[in-house]
């Protein structure tokens, strides 16, 4: 599979470590370039500087052909206009956004998303896998 991940974190650095382990092609769009680079640098894939929610970035890293796109931006306005970007030019594309404040979660649930996913349950849910 190829996918996009909007926003380079802890998180998104090591699924992708973890998609490439397992085969899949990865691009980050991230609009540091200083990250772009300790990505590279790193792990050795592609990185693009950019933003996501601009059409020519997107289409710069392969939207149309990519299978999945994540949202993953600390800024959820960011990351709710870049999936609309993304589906706008990928009918076709998952998405997965994950939202930093709970209090946006509503704003996403009304629309064309396919996964929603807030920082805190990822963090509570390994907590709880260790507990039970």
């Amino acid at each position: 599979m190829y996918i996009i991940i909007s926003g380079s974190n802890n998180i998104t650095l090591d699924l992708a470590k973890k998609l490439i382990a397992e085969g899949h092609e990865i691009t980050f769009i991230d609009p540091d370039k200083n990250k772009s680079d300790e990505i590279e640098k790193n792990i050795g894939f592609v990185s693009l500087v950019g933003t996501s929610y601009n059409k020519n970035s997107l289409i710069e890293a392969g939207i149309e052909r990519a299978d999945i796109f994540v949202a993953s931006n600390i800024n959820d306005e960011i990351n709710f206009v870049a999936t609309h970007v993304a589906k706008n030019l990928n009918e076709e594309i998952t998405t997965i956004n994950l939202i930093n404040n709970i209090d946006n979660k509503n704003i996403f649930l009304g629309d064309e998303f396919d996964y929603i996913v807030e920082f805190d349950e990822i963090i509570s849910g390994n907590l709880h896998s260790f507990i039970s």
